[in-house]
């Protein structure tokens, strides 16, 4: 995951989003959620909805608030 870090292409971002929603481990998550979290407002931020019950880890996860 690494690999991606610093890496704002979009194909990236939908890299990224693919290998979360293919995982059940809450670390991937995470850190998926860490990464986007400058990203807020952008189009492809609708992902983080998506991400929250993904591996049912929602409620071990920080909670955030985004406009």
């Amino acid at each position: 995951m690494d690999k991606y870090k610093g890496d704002t292409d979009s194909c990236h971002i939908t890299r990224l989003f693919n290998i979360c929603k293919n995982t059940t481990k809450p670390e991937v998550v995470k850190y998926f959620i860490d990464y986007l979290e400058h990203w807020k407002g952008l189009p492809i931020f609708w992902c983080y909805n998506d991400m929250l019950p993904i591996g049912e880890v929602s409620s071990k996860l920080p909670s955030h608030d985004y406009e």
